[in-house]
């Protein structure tokens, strides 16, 4: 039998691992024995001697066989002959005798000062993103060696280096593989911290890259992050550290364990429970982070997040303040100061949060920045339901093509108010937001990291309304990817059905052109470089492309010619403007001129959003912003599309 040669743990970094104990679902139907138990690891797959068993049988037994094959061999040839029997063996002895992957060049692996270089820019440039790691605590010398290498892809794609880029994908593509050994190497690594934190990296680097490759395996994967989460209790907030340390091979987590011990003195006291607390943190902001990257996959997608809010029962993040907090000292007079809320270490609890927030009875306020976002992408994981109930196809309307549907009565009039509901919760969160933004500098108990979940929480709020108005966003991109030719553009059913919509409620038009102005005007003022961010700038642009292009209000009196507007010839209304100026009452009445700031000429023109050259300077907008933003690869794919467009306009 082929042994394959390993080299020692030691000598390739490979971590100890003593996994978080796995958490038993009371609510599945998995039988209890098989679930609680773990299998012995074994290395070698040992096959049954069923030559040998046959050979052992019984003269009766025999008999019978025989009998059975005799039956079989009259009814024809036999299926599997000698040569189809090698290709089975040779077929499954290939995993060990040949790597499914080419070699590569590890020779030309970057310095140590630019790979330190990568990690600095991680934290600088994406940390605040997803805070799942302690910076105040970390050290490379004793961090997970697969967890450096995720984070130096993300701070290479940030680099402004020559090939960097290329290094990202690449070095993404080496740690994908490496995970994916790992797992089948030693089964217990995939339950443990470190191994999900570095999978959710590579799986989130992956998603915004711009390579198929490594979206397709993300893709794949997804499920197996997921379900590894799940099952060690991750989102259920049940789950604790290890008991022990993982050990002292090089490349393993290694933290100090902490234990209760007499005679400590006030600073070992107060170090020891901050050391406590950051590890049960972290292990509830991994969890939040792998909802944020399964959020992420869902709106790049479009298809149903993996995780659903049942899943999770964890308390939300802590306060920024509190995990940038250098020492424990200073995490201490931070608790002691006044400027947090009572227990604000621990969290507050997700589910009762979400309910008073969408209820009103508590103020976006009391919830910490990464709160609200959190907040706010749950509210559209709601809606996204509403979603799949509307267009499932028990309904009479379902798009998939199945006739129809099934012509079961339709939900939509029924979770109408519901969603009205939802919608009007993420309005309030945005204004809690908008508010905060408008101050100078930060109020206590805030640090650098809110700013990022801030606008954050707004691109998402934003972006929901235009998928919560997904039937008339689908028509404007069906335009968008397959415009109708000047012949035939008047008699084009799409064009009729989306200029009936408009001018049927021409609130919802203005509403729709107006969330998508904001995200628009975020990522242009205000950019956070998240992976999707340049699919959310992207979509925002073809819909207020498609309402320029197809929604006309009344004509007045006396109309003013349409192009860049440089005096006050009437009321104008920046639909790009941070923070908003008569926009309820453009919205709700129609007063003013929509526009939009204008690239193509100086200082604070701006241009007439609904009108030929309004529609085209929206892409024209977009395809600037997307092309500053250089540091996903997907925001590239998504700016040759609006290119095309312009050309085409």
């Amino acid at each position: 039998m082929l042994k394959a040669r390993h080299r020692d743990d030691r000598q390739t970094r490979l971590p100890a691992v003593r996994p978080i104990k796995d958490h038993n679902s009371v609510e599945d139907f998995l039988p209890w024995g098989w679930q609680s138990s773990r299998e012995k690891l074994e290395r070698k797959v040992t096959l049954p001697p069923l030559r040998q068993i046959l050979e052992e049988l019984t003269p009766q037994t025999l008999a019978v066989t025989q009998a059975h094959s005799s039956a079989n061999a009259n009814k024809g040839e036999s299926w599997i002959d000698d040569g189809i029997l090698n290709d089975m063996v040779s077929l499954l002895s290939i995993p060990v005798e040949r790597f499914p992957y080419e070699s590569a060049d590890m020779s030309r692996f970057p310095s140590k000062e630019m790979i330190d270089s990568f990690i600095k820019i991680y934290f600088e440039q994406f940390h605040s993103i997803l805070p799942m790691i302690h910076k105040p605590t970390f050290s490379a010398r004793t961090f997970p060696t697969i967890v450096l290498v995720a984070m130096a892809s993300i701070g290479a794609s940030y680099s402004h280096l020559e090939g960097a880029k290329m290094f990202a994908d690449s070095l993404s593509e080496l740690c994908k593989r490496t995970l994916a050994w790992m797992a089948e190497y030693n089964p217990e690594y995939p339950h443990s911290d470190f191994f999900l934190m570095a999978s959710c990296l590579q799986n989130v680097y992956a998603l915004g890259s711009g390579s198929f490759r490594l979206y397709d395996c993300a893709d794949v994967s997804r499920s197996a992050l997921i379900g590894s989460a799940r099952r060690i209790g991750l989102f259920s907030g049940r789950v604790s550290p290890p008991s022990s340390s993982p050990g002292s091979t090089p490349g393993s987590p290694n933290p100090k364990t902490t234990r209760d011990e007499d005679n400590h003195n006030e600073k070992e006291e107060i170090e020891v429970k901050w050391r406590r607390w950051y590890m049960k943190e972290k292990l509830r902001r991994l969890a939040w982070s792998i909802f944020e990257y399964d959020c992420s996959f869902s709106t790049l997608s479009n298809r149903r997040g993996a995780i659903t809010l049942n899943d999770i029962s964890t308390r939300m993040p802590c306060a920024e303040a509190l995990w940038q907090a250098p020492t424990a000292q200073a995490w201490g007079a931070l608790l002691e100061s006044g400027v947090l809320p009572p227990d604000a270490e621990n969290g507050t609890p997700f589910y009762p949060t979400l309910r008073d927030v969408i209820s009103g009875k508590m103020s976006p306020e009391n919830l910490t920045s990464w709160g609200r976002r959190l907040c706010a992408q749950a509210i559209g994981r709601i809606l996204w339901d509403f979603k799949e109930l509307e267009e499932s196809v028990l309904s009479g309307s379902s798009p998939i093509g199945n006739d129809g549907g099934l012509g079961l009565p339709m939900l939509s009039p029924g979770l109408k108010p519901a969603k009205e509901k939802l919608l009007k919760s993420l309005m309030v969160i945005c204004e809690g937001v908008r508010e905060r933004q408008m101050e100078a500098g930060w109020r206590d108990g805030e640090v650098d990291g809110d700013g990022a979940h801030m606008t954050l929480t707004l691109l998402i709020s934003h972006y929901t309304h235009l998928h919560a108005a997904f039937p008339t966003v689908s028509l404007i991109l069906s335009l968008a990817r397959r415009p109708p030719s000047p012949t035939t553009a008047p008699a084009d059913p799409r064009i009729a059905r989306l200029k009936t919509i408009f001018l049927t409620d021409p609130v919802y038009a203005r509403t729709l052109a107006w969330n998508a102005a904001q995200i628009i005007t975020l990522s242009r003022w205000k950019p956070v470089c998240s992976p999707i961010e340049g699919m959310r700038i992207f979509m925002a642009g073809v819909v207020l492309w498609g309402f320029g292009r197809y929604f006309r209000e009344p004509l007045p009196p006396s109309p003013l010619p349409s192009g860049p507007l440089g005096g006050i010839q009437e009321e104008v209304v920046r639909l790009d403007s941070q923070p908003w100026k008569g926009v309820d009452d453009w919205i709700k009445k129609g007063k003013g001129k929509a526009t939009i700031g204008s690239d193509q000429h100086a200082g604070n023109a701006m241009t007439e959003i609904c009108s030929e050259m309004g529609a085209r300077e929206v892409l024209r907008v977009v395809v600037g912003i997307l092309g500053r933003m250089r540091v996903w690869g997907l925001g590239g794919e998504f700016k040759n599309v609006l290119e095309e467009m312009v050309r085409r306009s």
